[in-house]
């Protein structure tokens, strides 16, 4: 578990994660990207926090037997979020207007895992790096 703070003063409010890879402050709120620095099995979870820090939206990327390295691959824009985090993959995170209805495990790209909910605050498309 970590602690959010926000200029230099604690928020209270607890994430899983142990690695802040990347931190926006977006429409909604805050963008946070956290990886769990497990050689080997390590994942990054995205969370979307409004401005009192209460959860709006996450999810968890990763698979068994592969180690991530998270890195921005194009300057973020105020709703979109290019990354590159494990293998030859490229993530875009689109940040939506209003939360959006959606099913569970039907609507992520291989390897995402969101919490059982059927609404969403963001979209994420995958696509592979072909250098």
């Amino acid at each position: 578990m970590a602690e959010i703070w926000l200029g230099g003063t604690t928020t209270a409010k607890l994430i899983e994660g142990a690695v802040l890879e990347a931190a926006f402050h977006c429409e909604h709120g805050y963008l946070l990207f956290v990886t769990d620095d497990i050689p080997f099995e390590d994942t990054l979870t995205i969370y979307l926090l409004n401005p009192q820090f209460k959860l709006l939206d996450s999810v968890n990327i990763g698979t068994a037997y592969s180690t991530g390295n998270f890195h921005l691959t194009v300057e973020p824009s105020a709703r979109e979020v290019q990354f590159s985090f494990i293998g030859g993959f490229n993530w875009q995170l689109t940040l939506l207007a209003a939360a959006e209805f959606c099913l569970p495990l039907f609507n992520e790209p291989a390897g995402v895992r969101r919490k059982p909910n059927f609404k969403r605050w963001f979209k994420l498309s995958c696509s592979h790096n072909s250098v």
